[in-house]
């Protein structure tokens, strides 16, 4: 026997064939079993590893991931079986289809709500709408590695960046001096400008829609004013002196001690914003204790490479030094007295000894020891005659 039959019927018939005179064996052993219809379905539409068929009865349903065009095959060689009364393919997603290929892209992309998404039928993705510069470089990447999307159409998407620095520079409106930019949710601003405006950004920058954060990059341009006050701090002016200031000039008037004048000139030129510091029309004040210091600055003794020993002029003058020094400690009890020997080669032995005679006197006198500071220094002039000379030091200068 060949052909295609049941096992069972086989069986059945081949001990049925025994009983029939002349037949001594059968073999069915070229019979095969027949073809069951699921077996004729997926034979015929052979159906990818993703797909699954189920036949109930006749009814056949797909289900699984395919591409667009094998289930339209698979459809219009189905529909050719009579044996198949109902067939349903709605479970099977079609990996390839626009309408799948859109969803992907929403998960995948995850686009804000100002920006809208469309697959055309030659599978390329369309967005329109407005997103900011970094949601766009993240799509772009991600957007290409999205199976069967073939190209990426960006033509009608704006950058909401731009919209939102619109609305900043609205908001602030900043001076010619600052530029605005804004990226990734930033407000960046850069140049310069006065306070006030410094002040009006860093309170409303983030009252922005849109701007999450504010880097303010801005450079303070001091006023007038500001730099006037810096001044001040800087120098303490007395009650006597007037300052103004204007066009990079810092302008001292009135009357000051010589000291707070010299220091003035100073502290002027490490104020922030002031090139210049003119003080022609201040005038300086002599203290008492200056008064007292100008006297000893003129003081002196001359000395002889043969006499160390103080003449009555020099005790007469060094008389007149203790009283003066005495004088001052009324208005500086810490003053003290510098002695400043000059002498040359041949007169260092007997400056010296005066040197030496001098602060015994001194001392002798009631000046206190620690009060006297005196000091040797050679003349480079040979020629050049001995001499000593005095000042007062105030404790305010000292170290």
């Amino acid at each position: 026997m060949s052909g295609s039959a049941s096992k069972q019927w086989a069986e059945e018939n081949k001990k049925k064939s025994l009983w029939i005179v002349g037949i001594e064996s059968v073999d069915v052993s070229q019979l095969s079993e027949p073809e069951s219809l699921l077996d004729r379905i997926t034979k015929m539409i052979q159906p990818p590893q993703s797909i699954t068929l189920q036949l109930i009865g006749n009814a056949l349903t797909l289900k699984g991931e395919a591409m667009q065009a094998w289930v339209e095959n698979a459809a219009v060689h189905i529909q050719g079986l009579h044996e198949v009364v109902s067939y349903d393919d709605a479970d099977v997603i079609r990996i390839d289809s626009t309408k799948h290929l859109l969803a992907v892209a929403k998960q995948v992309l995850q686009p804000p709500s100002t920006v809208q998404l469309q697959v055309m039928q030659d599978k390329t993705l369309v967005l329109q709408g407005f997103a900011s510069q970094h949601w766009i470089r993240k799509m772009q990447k991600k957007a290409s590695n999205i199976r069967f999307i073939k190209g990426i159409d960006t033509g009608a998407l704006k950058l909401s960046d731009d919209v939102v620095l619109q609305r900043a520079i609205k908001a602030l409106q900043p001076p010619v001096s600052v530029q605005l930019s804004f990226a990734g949710r930033t407000l960046l601003a850069e140049g310069t400008s006065k306070q006030p405006w410094i002040s009006f950004a860093q309170k409303n920058a983030l009252s922005i829609k849109g701007v999450f954060k504010f880097n303010n990059q801005v450079k303070k341009i001091l006023s007038d004013e500001d730099i006037l006050h810096a001044a001040r701090v800087r120098m303490h002016p007395p009650s006597t002196v007037k300052l103004h200031f204007s066009d990079t000039t810092l302008v001292a008037e009135g009357h000051a001690p010589i000291a707070w004048i010299e220091q003035a000139r100073k502290d002027a030129q490490l104020v922030k914003g002031v090139l210049h510091f003119v003080d022609k029309d201040l005038r300086a004040t002599v203290s008492p204790w200056q008064r007292i210091a100008l006297q000893v600055q003129v003081m002196q003794l001359e000395s002889s490479a043969k006499k160390p020993m103080l003449t009555q002029s020099d005790q007469v003058t060094l008389k007149k030094l203790v009283l003066l020094y005495k004088d001052s400690l009324k208005f500086d009890s810490a003053t003290h007295i510098h002695i400043s020997s000059v002498y040359n080669r041949k007169t260092k032995l007997v400056a010296t000894i005066r040197l030496k005679n001098i602060y015994n006197m001194l001392i002798n006198d009631q000046v206190s020891p620690e009060k006297i500071h005196t000091h040797l220094q050679q003349e480079k002039s040979k020629t050049a005659a001995s001499a000593v000379h005095f000042k007062l030091v105030s404790s305010k200068s000292l170290p």
